[in-house]
């Protein structure tokens, strides 16, 4: 027995991996946001959906909030933040006018080209200490997890 009332556990969240990656998440997500989010009056989901479309090229609500991983009244909050903002358009499919498309505006364009050098910046800045083999493994790695988190989440 320890100082403790009770013996400690065998488990400590600081070894816990989900939440060493929270922590890692979050330290870039407070570096982009003070580096650059404030410039452009953006919170973390609103970066999160700007970057995604740019990254990706038109996304449905659907598919934006399934990447995002935000409720659907969440990923509509974000995508009316950017609208207002003039950085999204909306725009019916017309393929399938049932889908609405998101997509960036030459606004959009702008701050996501302004923002995501800075977010590829910090991403050099943490893995800095890899080797380059060590980044392609790593990167390996972490799609083999985040696939098995989809499968998991799936499953639920």
């Amino acid at each position: 027995m320890t100082g403790n009332l009770i013996d400690p556990p065998q488990w400590n969240i600081n070894d816990w991996v989900p939440y060493r990656m929270w922590r890692v998440a979050r330290h870039a997500a407070q570096r982009i946001r003070a580096v650059s989010l404030s410039k452009y009056g953006l919170n973390p989901p609103g970066w999160r959906a700007l970057a995604n479309i740019g990254s990706s090229g038109p996304l449905s609500s659907k598919e934006l909030s399934q990447r995002i991983g935000l409720d659907p009244v969440q990923t509509s909050r974000a995508v009316d933040q950017l609208v207002r903002k003039q950085l999204i358009t909306r725009r019916i499919d017309q393929q399938d006018r049932r889908r609405v498309e998101l997509k960036l505006s030459r606004k959009g364009l702008k701050v996501f080209n302004a923002i995501a050098p800075v977010a590829k910046k910090i991403e050099d800045e943490l893995l800095a200490g890899l080797s380059s083999d060590e980044r392609r493994k790593f990167a390996r790695i972490l799609n083999k997890i985040e696939l098995r988190a989809d499968a998991m989440l799936a499953v639920e």
